[in-house]
């Protein structure tokens, strides 16, 4: 073939495939690094929008998942940090938060004892006025009306209405309209029943191990705790307690004492010249002290009590008796029942509780941890006869251990509603939308944070890349908040380290008998500022420098520790040394701290 032909050949035909090839193989590398951008871009957006929903959830400002209005308007908050941070991420022209709703199937947030799931669907419209504020068929602010029913706007189903707009009470006559929502409040629940024993269960579940129980005769609800190991006679004692607190009124920063009152708030105590036994309690209101009265009735309006919770002899109940905290030289410190009947607290005798005899002169300590697993005991004891495996804890079934029966079951309860329920948005949103999307399937890794954390879940599908259309779904958990104790996120100091350390970390220092430990939840390392922003500080961070504001580097910061188990091992195989007995005092002193801790914090956190 003559040389001329080849290059004919080579420009129409090989020279085209090659370009063609080339770019195609272009768009495919563009396609790739743009899905790569957008799924960075997704994380980050959805990191942002959980860190907004832990500010307003820090602090307890809101009461608890599904009975508080709050709770919903703090998730459409970070729903709103979501949608315009990625938005604003994609630099799209003509891209805003609400244009990318049409690319989001679904919103999932993981709550303590229960999930949110936002999502497109068919509501009715709701009269409003310019502000979007709901109003009655009469015009009038449902808000200041809450007896009045709500009005949407009637269909219009022939001729204008005369008269102008025309509104309904009827649902069914209301004309709707397609939207995102903030769905229903959806719990963690299954239904068990035994046809032969006529019996019927519902238990509703939570991210740990507490859990309420409904039977045909009674509810009850509590943690199920193994009752059988040996943690009550190790560890189930008061302790003493301590936090810098700042006073704006005076503007000193001091350590104060405190323990948890009667109704599970914080109390701190100091010495006081006007108090008959060098003590006086207070509260904390907007960074200022705010002293109780010393002389008080004990059943007056302004009278604190500490409760103190024992296990009765049949395991299965309890006794609640109250301390008082800011009585006078005669009543304080003395040991009160409450008498439900006629609302009073009558003064008991401790005969038949001699062991509070050795505490009861000690107003200050705090009794969190004795009662949560008294508490825990009896619950766990009664949930027991009710004849359901998986409710009977002991050291074959701990619910502690993320491989026991317990949480196995929970976990496929859990698994199996979530999947339902997305599926059931997910297929909605898809009959509507031209383009088919179905719910992808959720890594190892997502369902462990879904399960085990308060998170947030987005799903995005849909929006053009190149090639192909972007699908892809995100997980971000909150670990700074007071709604649930993952222990994970307890922290450890001692008296002599200036670092605070994560769970079993065997950086703490903690090898000596006179070495104490204390734990607290994640948030309260975090920096806390005053109410007039003029002042920060750390809550831990000891008067003589001696307790710092530092993250330990191999535990809090790279999450790269040693633990005591791993230690324990090196030495026993010669890979290091070390002494054994010393060692396992270390992991006693600090497995004891734990358990304190873990109930402490779990007792004081609300429920739901």
């Amino acid at each position: 073939m003559k040389l001329q032909n080849i290059m004919i050949i080579f420009l129409i035909i090989i020279l085209p495939i090659t370009m063609i090839t080339s770019y195609y193989v272009g768009l495919q590398q563009d396609t790739i690094k743009t899905q790569t951008d957008y799924n960075y871009k997704m994380l980050l957006s959805t990191k942002q929008a959980i860190e907004a929903y832990e500010v307003n959830t820090v602090e307890w400002n809101a009461e608890y998942s599904r009975y508080a209005d709050s709770k919903r308007r703090d998730i459409l908050a970070s729903i709103n940090v979501f949608t315009t941070s990625f938005a604003n991420s994609l630099n799209i022209s003509g891209t805003t938060k609400d244009s990318l709703q049409t690319f989001i199937p679904a919103i999932m947030y993981n709550l303590y004892d229960g999930y949110y799931i936002y999502a497109p669907t068919y509501v009715p419209k709701v009269r409003t006025n310019s502000d979007g504020n709901a109003l009655d068929i009469n015009g009038n602010l449902i808000i200041d009306n809450p007896d009045s029913e709500i009005a949407y706007i009637k269909k219009n189903e022939g001729s204008p209405a005369l008269g102008g707009q025309q509104y309904t009470t009827n649902i069914d006559e209301a004309e709707k309209e397609y939207k995102h929502i903030l769905k229903s409040y959806i719990s963690y629940s299954e239904k068990t029943s035994d046809l032969i024993a006529n019996k019927e269960t519902v238990i509703n579940y939570t991210l740990d191990n507490y859990i309420k129980i409904y039977t045909k005769t009674e509810e009850r609800s509590g943690y199920l705790i193994n009752y059988s190991s040996n943690i009550l006679k190790n560890d189930a004692n008061p302790e003493t307690l301590s936090e810098n607190v700042y006073d704006s009124k005076t503007g000193i920063l001091k350590q104060y004492g405190y323990l948890y009152s009667a109704n599970k708030e914080k109390i701190y105590y100091g010495q006081d010249e006007l108090s008959d036994n060098g003590y006086r309690f207070f509260k904390v209101v907007n960074d200022k002290i705010a002293y109780f009265p010393i002389n008080c009735d004990v059943n007056g309006y302004n009278t604190v009590y500490k409760k103190i919770t024992l296990l009765n002899t049949d395991g299965t109940t309890t006794t609640d008796l109250y301390q008082i905290l800011n009585g006078n030289s005669s009543t304080i410190g003395k040991v009160y029942e409450y008498h439900e009947a006629d609302g009073k607290y009558i003064e008991t005798s401790t005969d038949d509780f001699s062991w509070l005899d050795s505490y009861k002169e000690n107003v200050t300590l705090d009794y969190s941890a004795v009662n949560y697993y008294n508490e825990a005991v009896a619950f766990s004891k009664w949930a027991a006869t009710l004849g359901i495996d998986f409710l009977k804890a002991d050291n074959n079934n701990d619910p502690e251990d993320e491989n026991s029966l317990f949480n196995e079951h929970k976990h496929e309860i859990m698994k199996e509603s979530i999947i339902n329920n997305l599926n059931l948005a997910i297929s909605s949103y898809s009959a509507h939308s031209d383009y088919q999307y179905s719910l992808p399937i959720f890594t190892y890794d997502d369902w462990n944070k879904i399960l085990n954390n308060i998170s947030m879940t987005v799903f995005v599908q849909g929006i053009p890349i190149g090639l192909k259309y972007y699908n892809n779904y995100a997980t971000a958990v909150s670990t700074k908040n007071n709604e649930h104790v993952n222990p994970e996120e307890i922290y450890y100091i001692s008296d002599v380290d200036e670092y605070y350390h994560k769970k079993d970390c065997y950086a703490m220092n903690i090898n000596n008998d006179n070495i104490s430990i204390k734990g607290y939840r994640v948030t309260d390392f975090i920096e806390k500022a005053a109410n007039d922003g003029n002042y920060r500080y750390y809550k831990h961070v000891g008067q003589d420098g001696s307790i710092s504001s530092q993250a330990c580097y191999y535990c809090a910061i790279t999450n790269n520790r040693i633990t005591y188990s791993e230690k324990l091992s090196q030495i026993l195989n010669g890979e290091c040394e070390g002494s054994i007995s010393t060692l396992l005092q270390q992991i006693r002193k600090y497995q004891s701290e734990y358990n304190i801790a873990i109930a402490r914090e779990r007792y004081v956190q609300k429920k739901y």
